[in-house]
């Protein structure tokens, strides 16, 4: 075993060609939408990953409008095995890109651009985590089976992708480490060790259309029912409690002049802890009804 200070000699040494790759995959756009960006990135990944002795799997997503996930492989002496994962896809359009200048751009020891923080950088990571491994302690890098894993379309919450991993997990699995951005506490580097739960929310509600001059009276206007009630769930949100609500999207009406029969509205929210879920859950579902 080499000591700290030989590590942190061989990381340095390694950087260069870590940015490189890191400048590479943040030219290549990979929007979850953007399936040819996903495919083209997860196979110069796996490029980078095959000096290591990796071996490739691409694995269809369940909606065919999304990029291949990827699973890498490389087998050690022993079947214990620990996971390493990420995820391909990133959150802007290509055209989106371009119109804001997002691009590779390194200011100091900096450097931003479209998924260097979320979560290109993480795949870097785990680049370098494997090559210092290698060198610094080559047992224990030979001995374990390696299993990377790279979700195709993370940021729209793909299901599948669990499928994925569990398919490859076994009683031999030591440990999932995902590589997303790290906690900070001020200047303190922190391991996260858990997340909130998510669940997704549709309002809809059912108004009565009519005629907003002479007949106004006569209508039910949903965009206001529906307004009240996003107000509700809003106020549900308790920060002392880790428990957050968010209206992501809402829609209704059709022209100026009729009062709205319908309106309709999407959103999360999180919560840490199992009870303030569950009480979320009820207090969101206590809602229906109406008006």
């Amino acid at each position: 075993m080499q000591s700290d200070s030989s590590l942190t000699q061989l990381i340095r040494a390694e950087m260069p060609a870590a940015l490189v790759h890191f400048e590479r995959m943040v030219g290549m756009n990979s929007f979850t939408g953007n399936r040819e960006g996903v495919n083209q990135l997860a196979r110069y990944t796996a490029e980078c990953f095959a000096p290591l002795g990796f071996t490739a799997e691409y694995v269809p997503s369940t909606n065919p409008h999304f990029g291949e996930h990827l699973v890498l492989t490389r087998r050690g002496k022993t079947n214990r095995s620990i996971a390493l994962i990420s995820h391909l896809d990133t959150v802007f359009p290509p055209e989106e890109e371009v119109r804001n200048n997002f691009r590779w751009q390194p200011e100091g020891d900096l450097i931003y651009g479209p998924g260097t923080h979320d979560i290109k950088g993480g795949t870097i990571m785990m680049w370098l985590v494997l090559h210092a491994l290698r060198e610094h302690a080559p047992s224990v890098f030979e001995d374990i089976t390696w299993k990377l894993l790279w979700n195709s379309s993370e940021e729209m919450l793909s299901h599948d992708f669990g499928d994925v991993c569990r398919a490859r997990f076994d009683k031999n699995t030591l440990a999932a480490l995902v590589f997303e951005a790290e906690g900070r506490l001020g200047l303190e580097s922190l391991m996260v060790v858990a997340r909130k739960g998510r669940a997704t929310w549709r309002v809809s509600v059912s108004g009565r259309g009519s005629h907003a001059g002479a007949k106004h009276r006569h209508g039910a206007n949903a965009i206001v029912q529906l307004g009240q009630t996003l107000q509700r769930i809003a106020a549900m949100t308790d920060y002392s409690r880790d428990l957050t609500f968010n209206v992501g999207t809402i829609s209704g009406g059709t022209v100026l002049n009729r009062v709205p029969h319908e309106a309709i509205a999407e959103g999360e929210f999180r919560a840490f802890s199992p009870d303030a879920y569950a009480q979320a859950k009820a207090a969101l579902l206590a809602l229906a009804g109406p008006g």
